[in-house]
Order: C-alpha cells, then structure tokens, then sequence
C-alpha cells in the first residue's frame, strides 16, 4: 500500500470532512495520488463531490460551506473579509470549493497552523490506532463519523494534540467511535462498563498506586521540580507550581536556560585552566594521577567502611554462638582462637573448628579482609601524598613557596637532586622513602637489643631526622599555592556541580512528565467508564449499582455489578421493574443447584432456592465439588425463586 501521501490525504479529510480518514479510504486515495505523481486535485475534487460533503453540507449557502471549512480547519469561524473573499470567488465561478479549500488550508499561519496541523496529526494517529479488522469495520457510518468528528473538533492546540494522543486516551477514543456505530445493548452496555472498569483495575495494580497515589505522585513532582526553580531569576515572583500554565512554562524554560549558561560558563573556565596547566611540562599528567588516586581513595575508604561492618556483624554473630566476650587484638588475633602462624598469616588456632566455634570462620575472614581494606586505606592514602606532592613540585609558584621547596632541598641528605634549590617530587619522595626505611631499619635492631643504649639513641636520630625532613615537606606545600593545579580542580568540580545540576532539572522534568502521563492514562480510563455509564443514560436505562453487603431494589428497573463482594443481598429484587444482575460472561450455569455436582471444565453459577430467596453462588475458581478450600461468592435476592430468573450474555434477570 502506498504511504508517501498520507498526511495530504489526511488534510483533505480534515477540511472536508472534520475527521480523520478510514484505513480502507486512506488507502485507495493514496493510490489515485501516487497514479497523479502526487497530485490531490481529483482526491479533493471527489471529495467535494461525495455524499458524505454533499450530506455535510446540504442546505447551507456558500458563506456557511466556507465558514465551516475555516471551523474545520482550524476551529474558528472565518474572519469576514476572508469570508467575504472566499464565498465571493466561489459565487462568481472564480475557484471552486476544491480549489478554496486547499488553498485556505494551505496559507494557514500562526495559531490557525497550529490548529491544523495538530488535528491532522491526530488524524493520522486515530486511523493507525484502527489496527484490528473489528475496529476498521465499525468506523462506519454516521454515528461513528459524528464521534470521530466531535473528537477532532476539540483539538486545537499543541497541548491537547499532546493530551490526545496519550494511548490510554487514543485508545480509548478509538473505542468510543466504534462503540458510537453499534446499537446499545444491556449485555453489549454492561460488557462495555465491566471492560472499563478492568482495564482501570488492572492499570492501577500494574503501576501499585490507587487514585490518590497517582494525584500525589504528579504533586510530589511538581513540589520537587519546585524546588529547584529558582523564583527570584524566573519572569515572575511566583510559586512554580502555583503559577498559570504560561508563566510556569517561562519559569521552567529560564532555569533550563540559566542552568545551561552556568553549566556552559564552568566548562569554559575549565578549558581555560587546562590549556594554562598544559603550558607547565608534566603538569596535566601529574594533575591526572592526583585525582585518579584521589578517586581510588574515595573507593578504598568506602571498602574499608563496608568492612568494619561486615567485621562488626561477624563478631557480634560469633559471640551470640558462643555466649563470648571477644576482643580483636592491633594485629587481629583473637586470644586462644584465631592466631597469627609463623609466616605472620592469621589462621584458626588448633583445635578451633567451625563445630567448636561457630561463626569462627565467618569472623576470620571478617578480620583478614578488615586487615586487607587498611592495607589498601594506607597504601591509597600515600599514593596521594606522593601524586599532590609531585603537582606541587611542578605548579610552583615564586615566593613562598620556593624558598620552602629549598629548604627541603638543602634537608636531604640520601638523594643528591639534580637541583638543591628545586629538588623534584620524585626525588623528595625518595628521600622519604630512604629515611623511612633507615628509621624503621634501625628501631627494629635497637628493639632486638634493648640493652643496647647506642642503638637506641641512633634510632632517636634517624626518626627526628625523618619527622624533621617530613616538616620540611609540610611546611613547602603550605607555602606553594599550586595556582595552575587549583584552578583545574576548582573548575572541573563547578563543572561537575553544573551538570549535577542540569541532571537533576532534567530528571525532575522526566519525572513530572512521567506522572502526569501516568495521570493522564487513568483519566482516560475514568472517562471510559463514565462513557461507558452514560450510554445506560442515553438508553434511559438506571445506573449500574456495584453490589455492597446490603443493597435494596428501587422501583425502577435496577442494574447491578457482581464485582468481588464475598456476599451481598439484594433486597427486593424483581418486585418492582425488571431488575438485572451482571455476574460477566464467563459463567455457565449449573441448573442442578446443587453446588457438590460441579463441572471442572468450567466457571460455574448456581442458583439454589432458599426460602423466599434465592442464593446465587458464583464458583471463584474452577473445580467440580463444593469443597471448604475453594470458596463461593455468595449473592442473596430476596424475593424472588429460581424459576423466575434466566441466565443469559452474563445477566441474571428477573422475568
């Protein structure tokens, strides 16, 4: 089928006909205009001609033919002068109503394009939602023209475009005209409403929210894209959420826009404070490896926090199995059971078993991977020293800081750097390295011999002379003020809060569009089922009544809903009227009316005399026996014996 053409086709049945196209019409004229090589002239023309325009417009003069094309169009009356220009022209023989209606259509400006271009939308929309060969049969005939034209005739604007084609709501307009092109029934009516209502039901256990839980997800929504509306930057000092559709609209279009400046602004600082950094060799390298091991900090602690946690629930798990007071000792040894084997590696102690010692080696493995996240704690943290150290070297600055980074040069004395007045950050860390590994070296031989007063006094010295070359170090980077560096920290953290808060705008726009569609939908299928109630108005037939423990007939011909009451009584049923009881289609009756005689093929209902009432029981699963698992709904009408119901398109009715 050809679909190059639709949206013309769709424009002329808009203007002429005030509806969207039928799928079988769509696609034969698309045929004629592709034969034309795109031509509409013999599709309008043929319009023009039809029944349809010829019953549409019959008895009214050429003023009022072109009068209800601008309505059709674009939902207002003609403007005079261009009714005055169209209807004359069409009188003297100067165009015809063919040629008048493609050209008015076409010359659409402004808020008249708008209008017509969303009703052709539409159009295009409601005939693809005609995807069932059910639906494209009952969009026929005038009933059905009259409701697809009524819903077309409400769409003017961008907004109710958007409204419409929500696909509950298309949906369910789809459903309203075909429902308009069949004659109203009980059964045909109370199928209908109990659809709607299912299809409500099932929407709201689908999304787990009632009524109210989707009014106050719209609500919270709008409350908390609010709250990042900043008032006094908007066009008006106005609450967002209380403010009209238009101003909000400004409101919300000023903070997308200020956020985007902000946002634009820092990366420009940013790139600026990259390009600066970019001029001192090894700087942007060296600025990289701080952040990265400062990041891979961030990730170690928060290891280590998850391990403490993990530790804790382990050894307050092992002391509740074994009625124990623990205590972990610096190397995480656990007197008497958990001990460190020759090589230094924690292991249980003999004789300790998981049968012994329950939760023992929860807690072991608990203590080990504690002792690991500190490791990798420690060994993170001076990776940052070493990387911010190396920046500082390179981003120095004049003054200050030289004079500190001297110092430290002067101070060392295992590594000979290359420059004494400016000793690099490797070199530096190296000399710490050194006298770390001297100070450690010489403590550990002077413990090994107490006694020995020299050796205790060498590792005196070789510790202050590691403390004092650290000092050194501190007092250098207090005084460097790493200008270039900052500047591309400071920035790339501004960028990072610009776009947080560009992220967070937009996802509260996204949440609020998502409620509102979600409140959207159920208001469609609200509205389906209030449709679907007044066609028993219409009818002039009473309002469907769902059933409640106790309901008493009126004098007219009541209707009621089995719904999903346990048991319920109707009061008076069928003395007055011709009352009916919709229990749904799915029901074949059991005319033995005894409930242990049962089909298990089946959803079964019973209808058993009881006295002056009659007990309807509806099974609520399939099974062949009165039994006490599966339970009956039960529903009581007084009044009335069985002989004097009938059970047929789902309705218990009172002869």
């Amino acid at each position: 089928m050809a679909t190059t053409y639709h949206t013309e086709i769709q424009k002329l049945y808009v203007a002429y006909f005030n509806r969207p196209a039928d799928p079988g019409g769509l696609a034969f004229w698309e045929g004629v205009v592709e034969a034309a090589n795109g031509s509409t002239t013999a599709v309008a023309a043929a319009f023009a001609a039809s029944a349809e325009y010829q019953a549409e417009y019959a008895g009214m003069s050429t003023a009022d033919i072109i009068n209800q094309i601008y309505i059709n169009l674009f939902g207002r009356s003609a403007e005079p002068t261009g009714l005055a220009f169209w209807a004359n022209a069409v009188a003297n023989g100067a165009v015809t109503i063919d040629t008048a209606v493609t050209t008015i259509a076409a010359g659409a400006q402004g808020t008249d394009k708008v209008a017509f271009d969303s009703k052709v939308t539409y159009a295009s929309a409601f005939t693809a939602a005609l995807d069932t060969p059910a639906e494209q049969a009952g969009y026929a005939g005038e009933f059905a023209n009259d409701a697809a034209k009524a819903i077309v005739a409400g769409i003017k604007t961008a907004a109710q475009l958007t409204a419409a084609l929500v696909p509950a709501t298309l949906a369910a307009s789809v459903a309203a005209v075909i429902d308009a092109s069949v004659p109203f029934t009980l059964a045909g009516g109370l199928a209908a409403l109990d659809a709607a209502n299912t299809a409500r039901a099932e929407f709201l256990e689908e999304i787990e929210l009632d009524a109210a839980g989707v009014a106050t997800a719209v609500t919270d929504a709008e409350l908390a894209l609010d709250v990042l509306i900043d008032d006094a930057d908007t066009v008006a000092d106005e609450v967002y959420v209380d403010a009209t559709p238009a101003i909000a609209a400004a409101m919300l279009s000023d903070e997308i826009e200020e956020r985007a400046e902000v946002l634009a602004g820092a990366q420009e600082d940013y790139d600026a404070a990259v390009t600066a950094a970019a001029a001192v060799k090894g700087l942007t390298t060296a600025i990289a490896n701080m952040t990265a091991a400062e990041t891979n900090l961030e990730a170690m602690v928060e290891a280590q926090v998850e391990a403490e946690a993990n530790l804790a629930a382990a050894l307050a798990s092992y002391e509740v199995k074994t009625s124990t007071d623990v205590t972990i000792t610096a190397d995480g040894e656990v007197a008497g059971v958990i001990v460190l084997d020759e090589d230094g590696v924690l292991v249980l102690a003999d004789d300790i078993t998981e049968t012994t010692n329950p939760g023992v080696t929860a807690l072991l493995a608990a203590i080990v991977a504690k002792q690991s996240a500190d490791l990798e704690v420690a060994g993170a943290e001076q990776a940052v020293f070493e990387t911010t150290l190396i920046v500082d070297v390179i981003d120095l600055t004049a003054g200050a800081g030289t004079t500190a980074l001297a110092a430290v040069g002067a101070a060392m004395t295992v590594v000979v750097p290359v420059s004494a007045a400016k000793p690099t950050g490797v070199e530096i860390i190296t000399e710490i390295n050194a006298l770390t590994a001297i100070a450690e070296a010489k403590r550990a031989l002077s413990d090994a011999t107490p006694a020995d007063v020299a050796l205790d006094a060498e590792a005196d010295t070789a510790e202050a002379n590691l403390a004092g070359f650290l000092t050194k170090v501190s007092d250098f980077q207090a005084a460097d003020a790493d200008l270039k560096a900052q500047a591309v920290v400071d920035t790339a953290d501004l960028v990072a809060d610009a776009a947080d808060a560009v992220e967070a705008l937009d996802e509260a726009i996204a949440d609020l569009a998502e409620a509102t569609a979600v409140a959207a939908q159920l208001k469609a299928l609200d509205d389906a089922i209030v449709d679907a109630k007044a066609e028993f108005t219409e009818a002039k037939l009473q309002l469907p009544v769902d059933l409640t423990a106790f309901v008493a007939a009126t004098a007219g011909s009541d209707i009621y809903l089995a719904g999903d009451v346990a048991t319920s009584t109707v009061v008076g049923f069928g003395d007055l009227g011709t009352d009916s009881l919709f229990i749904g289609s799915q029901y074949t009756l059991n005319t033995t009316g005894d409930l242990t005689k049962g089909n298990n093929a089946v959803l079964e209902a019973f209808m058993v005399q009881s006295g002056t009432s009659v007990k309807v029981y509806l099974e609520t699963e399939v099974y062949g026996s009165d039994t006490a698992a599966v339970a009956e709904q039960v529903i009581t009408l007084t009044g009335i014996t069985v002989a004097e119901l009938t059970l047929a398109n789902g309705i218990i009715t009172a002869a």
